[in-house]
C-alpha cells in the first residue's frame, strides 16, 4: 500500500458538531494508529458527531467496529455518517449495519 492510500483521520472541532473527515484505506493497520483517539474525542463531547467518508476508497471491519463503538458511545441519534462513496456504501449493505446507522 502506498502512503497516500493508507487511512487517516482528521479530528475538526465546530461549534455545533464534531466533524471527522477520514481518507485513504481505513484498514486494520490505520485504523490501529488512530481509532483509541477517535473514541477518546467521541466520549468528550456532548456535541454531535459526523463521519465524513467522502475521501475514503475502502472500510475494513475495524472501522466497522469503530463505528459500533462510536454509536454505543453517543446514541444513533448523535453520530451521522455522510459522503459515503459507492464502495464504502456497499460495505455497510452488505455487512448488513446499513440501517443500524444515520446515514446522509
Amino acid at each position: 500500500m502506498n502512503k497516500e492510500s493508507h487511512g487517516k483521520v482528521e479530528i475538526v472541532p465546530e461549534t455545533e458538531r464534531v466533524l471527522f473527515r477520514f481518507q485513504g484505506e481505513l484498514d486494520s493497520a490505520s485504523c490501529k494508529t488512530w481509532s483509541d483517539r477517535v473514541l477518546t474525542q467521541i466520549g468528550e463531547t456532548a456535541l454531535p458527531v459526523v463521519f465524513d467518508l467522502a475521501d475514503v476508497a475502502f472500510v475494513g471491519s475495524p472501522f466497522l467496529s469503530l463505528c459500533i463503538q462510536a454509536q454505543e458511545k453517543l446514541g444513533a441519534a448523535r453520530l451521522t455518517l455522510v459522503n459515503l462513496t459507492p464502495p464504502v456504501k456497499k460495505v455497510f449493505v452488505v455487512s448488513g449495519l446499513e440501517p443500524h446507522f444515520r446515514i446522509a
